[in-house]
This record gives C-alpha cells, sequence and structure tokens, in this order.
C-alpha cells in the first residue's frame, strides 16, 4: 500500500479515538467524583399530619385559581361581541 493510504487510515482511525475520551475531569471543578459523593435525600415522614394539612392547602388554592378562570371563560362566553 502506498504512504497516503496507510496515513490516511490511521488519521481516520486516530480522530474517533480521540474524541470519545472523556474531558469531564477537566469540566468539572472538584476534578473527577465518585458515585460515593452522591447520596440520596433523607426520608421524609409523608404521613405526618403537617404534610397532609399543606397538601390540602395546596390543592385548594389550586381549585379555587382553576374555578376562578373557568368562571371568567364562561363569562366572556356569555358576552355578545
Amino acid at each position: 500500500m502506498s504512504r497516503r493510504v496507510v496515513f490516511l487510515t490511521l488519521v481516520l482511525l486516530a480522530v474517533p479515538v480521540l474524541s470519545q475520551q472523556s474531558t469531564t475531569h477537566h469540566r468539572l471543578p472538584g476534578g473527577e467524583w465518585s458515585a460515593g459523593t452522591v447520596r440520596p435525600e433523607p426520608f421524609r415522614d409523608f404521613n405526618s399530619r403537617e404534610f397532609r394539612l399543606q397538601a390540602i392547602t395546596q390543592d385548594a388554592q389550586d381549585l379555587s385559581a382553576f374555578s376562578l378562570m373557568l368562571q371568567s371563560k364562561k363569562l366572556r362566553q356569555e358576552v355578545p361581541q
């Protein structure tokens, strides 16, 4: 084979190999990190009275806002233009 074909083949094989190398340690400010540094959130007590009251209050506020939106749409449709 000619030198050009061999050289071109080596270049075409080297480009994908070089582009697949990981560069995350260069981009992250702390260097490389391990899975041990990622910790799950602490368990929350979803059966607590406060959580249920908060959820009910939020649902009531959402329902009230939805009801007002529907009422205003209905009034706009009833008014002749």
